[in-house]
């Protein structure tokens, strides 16, 4: 099984707000052989040589850096463009009109990723790119706490950024699942807001290993001047999806 990559050129973060107690993080395991952890892809987008630091979950290459997001434990949401309120990354808050740039190669299942606006009274799917896709561009506004998502329409399931939604299947069904980890990047040229999300397409109870390295989509959110109070902001997105056997 090979990892296909698109590589994007991307802005950058502002420091992260202090990370608070009680806050816990999922377990990553291992790739199997022939796929590319976390650390490798990494160096596949940054081009420096990742090493994880001594709390076990954030990477260093070069002049970069990628801290881990907490799964758990936390307030939020999240501020897309500021990053400087929730520290989790289950529960995320937008503050105005985005534009997403989606630059993606399909490698696996085929699958959708979006998000679920919680500011609605009832939240729907709402895909903003098919992983079949390439430097598509869509426009979104989040004005309030949203939840990414990744729709998986080979297998038809759907797993979002809040591991409570997320049930496992066959008997595992009365277990929830987090299918996300997230990193913020922070590099010398900070522009804006970077993330990049870790999704692991499958549940447990379908071959999942839990890995988090089937889809990898970065994000940038950089403050573009924009007339009124609504500020557009720019992102761009890659996918990086493994062919399954």
């Amino acid at each position: 099984m090979k990892i296909k990559t698109s590589i994007v050129s991307v802005s950058v973060m502002a420091a992260l707000s202090a990370v608070a107690s009680g806050q816990t993080y999922t377990t990553v395991n291992p790739p199997p052989s022939g796929e590319k952890s976390h650390a490798q892809i990494l160096r596949d987008l940054y081009g420096s040589t990742f090493t994880m630091t001594s709390n076990g979950r954030d990477y260093v290459g070069g002049a970069v850096t990628a801290q881990r997001l907490a799964d758990a434990g936390a307030g939020g949401p999240t501020s897309l463009s500021s990053g400087t309120v929730g520290a989790v990354d289950s529960i995320w808050s937008g503050e105005s009109t985005f534009l997403v740039t989606a630059r993606a190669k399909f490698a696996a299942d085929r699958s959708q990723f979006g998000y679920f606006d919680d500011t609605l009274a009832t939240p729907t799917f709402q895909s903003l790119f098919d992983t079949g896709t390439m430097n598509s561009e869509r426009s979104v506004t989040l004005t309030g706490p949203f939840r990414w998502a990744i729709k998986n329409l080979s297998r038809n399931t759907l797993w979002t950024s809040n591991p409570g939604d997320n049930n496992g299947l066959g008997s595992f069904s009365n277990r929830t699942f987090d299918q996300l980890t997230t990193y913020a990047i922070d590099r010398p040229e900070k522009t804006g807001m970077e993330w990049v999300l870790f999704w692991e397409d499958r549940m447990k109870g379908e071959h999942a290993d839990y890995d988090f390295n089937d889809a990898v989509i970065a994000i940038t959110a950089q403050p573009i001047p924009a007339p009124a109070s609504a500020a557009l902001v720019g992102l761009g997105g890659m996918l990086m999806l493994r062919r399954r056997r």
